[in-house]
C-alpha cells in the first residue's frame, strides 16, 4: 500500500506540475498578447475591430483573431482542450478545498483526534468487510486471506477516506461554506 500511496502522490504531483506549467505558459502568452496589442494600438488603423487581449488567440499582420472568429473545425477542438483542462483543474481544486479545510479545522483545535472524528465519523474497516472484499476479488493466484488482511484493510480504509472526503466536499459546497470559483469554458458558437 505504501507503493500505491507513493504512486498516487507522484501522479498528483505530476498533474499539479503540468497544470502549473500550463498556467505559467498561459500567463506568459497573455502577457505577450497584451504587449503586442499595446504596440499595435500605437500603430493601429482606426477602423480595425477591437478585440480584448485575453480573447485574441493569434494575429496575422494587423488582424487579430479570437476563438469566436474561427470556424467550428478549430473552435471545437480548442473547446475540448479547455474543457479537459477545466475538469482537471476542478479535481485539483476540490482536493485543495478539502485539504485546506481540514488543515484549518485542525489548526483551530487542541484536540486533533476529535476534529478528525467529527469530520470523518465511523472510518473503520471490519474483518467481515475485509473477508467480503477478498471473496469478491480473489482468483486462482490470490494469496490466502491472512497474508493480505492488513493490506486489504488499509486499502478499504483508504477507499472510505476518499468517499468521506467527497461527502465532506459536497456538504461544504451545498452549505456555501466553500465555493469553486473556476469558470467553465464557454461552448463554441457555430460559425459555419
Amino acid at each position: 500500500m505504501d507503493q500505491t500511496k507513493a504512486i498516487n502522490r507522484y501522479r498528483n504531483l505530476l498533474v499539479v506540475s503540468v497544470l502549473l506549467l500550463g498556467a505559467l505558459g498561459l500567463a506568459l502568452y497573455e502577457s505577450k498578447v497584451e504587449q503586442y496589442h499595446q504596440q499595435q494600438s500605437l500603430n493601429s488603423v482606426p477602423e480595425q475591430p477591437s478585440v480584448k487581449p485575453t480573447e485574441a488567440l493569434f494575429s496575422i499582420g494587423t488582424d487579430r483573431y479570437s476563438l469566436e472568429m474561427l470556424g467550428n473545425d478549430f473552435q471545437s477542438p480548442l473547446y475540448q482542450i479547455r474543457k479537459m483542462s477545466y475538469e482537471q483543474q476542478s479535481l485539483v481544486l476540490q482536493e485543495a478545498v478539502i485539504e485546506i479545510y481540514i488543515a484549518n479545522k485542525l489548526a483551530l483545535s487542541d484536540n486533533k483526534a476529535q476534529v478528525m472524528t467529527e469530520l470523518f465519523p465511523e472510518l473503520s474497516v471490519s474483518d467481515d468487510e475485509v473477508a467480503d472484499y477478498y471473496q469478491q476479488n480473489q482468483n486462482t493466484q490470490t494469496p490466502p486471506l491472512d497474508a493480505l488482511r492488513a493490506q486489504l484493510a488499509e486499502y478499504l480504509l483508504a477507499l472510505k477516506r476518499e468517499s468521506a472526503k467527497k461527502q465532506l466536499l459536497n456538504r461544504l459546497l451545498a452549505s456555501g461554506e466553500a465555493q469553486l470559483l473556476l469558470e467553465a469554458p464557454k461552448e463554441p458558437t457555430d460559425t459555419q
